[in-house]
Order: structure tokens, then C-alpha cells, then sequence
């Protein structure tokens, strides 16, 4: 991700709200006083939920068994899309 300019931020404003939507860009702007990165709402949301439910201690160790889990399982039997070449 290349840091761009407010200046020119600024004139593309539009084209970057665009960009960060349809492609899930995310576009950083750095000026004198630091930087910052333009996302899309829906992407900025998934991060603000995925963050709030990372800080559960019960529910982080939910998801790392299950992790652990499906590692064991693709050792044993392969990956899931592995598995389906095996029955189809």
C-alpha cells in the first residue's frame, strides 16, 4: 500500500471512495501530521466486530481449538476441498 499525499487525496477523493469499495482497497494518506488509511464502511465494521469478539479470552481459545482441530483433520484426511475430491 503506497502512502499518498492529502493534496492529492484530497482531488480524488470520489475516485478513492470508489476504489476502497469496489476493490476493498485500502488507500493511505500521510501528511504532516501523520497518516491515516481510507477503508470501506463495511470493511471498517468486519475490523470493529473481529476486534470487540477477539477480546473475549473465552471465545479466543474456542477458536484456536477449533484451529487446532482442523489442522488435525487435514493431517489425517487432507484439506476439506481434498476430502470432497475423494468422495465425488
Amino acid at each position: 500500500m503506497a502512502a499518498m499525499k492529502v493534496k492529492t487525496a484530497r482531488k480524488r477523493l470520489k475516485k478513492l471512495i470508489r476504489r476502497a469499495n469496489d476493490e476493498s482497497a485500502a488507500i493511505e494518506i500521510g501528511g504532516k501530521h501523520g497518516s491515516a488509511v481510507l477503508i470501506s464502511r463495511s470493511h471498517y465494521e468486519a475490523l470493529r466486530e473481529t476486534s470487540y469478539l477477539l477480546r473475549s479470552p473465552d471465545l479466543l481459545e474456542s477458536l484456536r481449538r477449533a484451529g487446532a482441530r482442523e489442522r488435525l483433520l487435514d493431517d489425517l484426511y487432507g484439506t476439506p476441498a481434498e476430502r470432497s475430491d475423494q468422495i465425488a
